[in-house]
């Protein structure tokens, strides 16, 4: 970890940067209907003229590729984080039972015909991210009334374990109630499911209420990197330079799910990106978190705007809208049978796989 030099960290994160700048103005650029970008640009600069263009590369595009930066972005950074923090390579942000919770609110609000807005956001949105972070707050609870506490070398796998039961019952309790739903309900949960980056509201109040819980729990993770470092090491290790292991992991765990909370609630349920991303950039560049944590949000952002402008690319072959889970869950599957291999032949508990 004291290898890291600021040289080393400045070229990596640059790369990254400059990978994501790309990508997104090919997100911008590329898509099912082609536009004239300079015409579009003009007509932005133009507010007395309205241009086809214009409307979808400002109104349609722009939000759909900031979207899918902050989601894919926040989604890697918290895999990492998880990784390092629970001593496991197979962490996820979801497998930890964040979507589990968001599924159940946004099917509960469904099933009750909920509509409109709650404080100027949309009953949906709201219930999504009260259900994630519900659902974080029941684990969290469960897993201190069990023998291992929420302390001590068996965490990891009592938070996992439990996230993995919790996600098992609420696809289980989604399922029951879109029974009873009407077809219409039941395809938009369907749809939800899946993952979407459609962002109907554009720049929205919501967009901007979930951007700032992803910035907000990102930018802590990223502050707290020295702590991962040290909690990767071992809860002993830690505490004997001084963390106070318990109390670090629980705000790293409460605010890394705040962060995915705020994903979730206006993406659904787009799996693989946080924890594909962190493993690739970790053979690259190691397993140090203060380079790490931020490689990740970047590669993860790079990596979901690309995931979507594949599916909208693919919008003439398929005749629909591909949800972006759909193309991160065929990309990711293959790189986590990959990473499973790997991680076989090289059974050494290491965290860096």
């Amino acid at each position: 970890m004291s290898a890291l030099t600021a040289r080393h960290m400045a070229r990596s994160l640059s790369l990254l940067a400059g990978l994501l700048l790309i990508a997104m103005f090919l997100g911008l650029v590329l898509g099912s209907s082609p536009i004239d970008l300079r015409r579009a640009l003009a007509g932005w600069l133009d507010s007395t003229t309205l241009d086809a263009d214009e409307t979808i590369l400002v109104h349609v595009r722009l939000p759909r590729v900031l979207l899918a930066s902050l989601v894919g972005g926040t989604l890697a950074a918290v895999g990492a984080a998880f990784q390092a923090m629970l001593k496991n390579p197979l962490a996820d942000p979801y497998i930890l039972g964040v979507s589990g919770g968001a599924s159940v609110g946004v099917a509960v609000a469904n099933a009750l015909g909920l509509a409109g807005t709650l404080a100027g956001l949309s009953t949906l949105f709201t219930s999504a991210f009260v259900g994630a972070l519900g659902a974080v707050a029941v684990i969290y609870l469960v897993a201190a009334l069990l023998p291992a506490g929420t302390g001590g070398r068996y965490l990891s796998y009592t938070l996992l374990l439990t996230g993995v039961v919790f996600n098992a019952f609420a696809m289980a309790f989604v399922l029951l109630l879109q029974a009873f739903m009407s077809p219409i309900d039941s395809q938009r949960l369907l749809f939800w499911l899946m993952g979407s980056l459609s962002a109907p509201g554009g720049l929205s109040r919501e967009f901007w209420t979930a951007a700032s819980c992803m910035l907000l729990g990102s930018s802590f993770l990223v502050a707290s990197a020295r702590q991962l470092n040290l909690l990767a090491l071992g809860d002993d290790t830690a505490m004997a330079l001084g963390v106070r292991t318990s109390a670090t992991r629980f705000a790293l765990f409460a605010c890394a799910s705040l962060a995915v909370g705020g994903a979730v609630a206006v993406s659904g349920m787009i799996g693989f990106v946080g924890l594909v991303v962190p493993h690739a950039l970790r053979l690259w560049l190691g397993a140090d978190n203060r380079l790490l944590v931020p490689a990740s949000w970047l590669g993860g952002a790079a990596f979901l705007v690309l995931a979507d402008l594949l599916s909208r690319l693919a919008f003439p072959l398929a005749q629909t809208a591909l949800p972006v889970g759909v193309v991160t869950a065929f990309v990711g599957v293959p790189l986590f049978f990959f990473f499973l291999i790997r991680n076989l032949r090289h059974p050494d508990g290491s965290p860096s796989l």
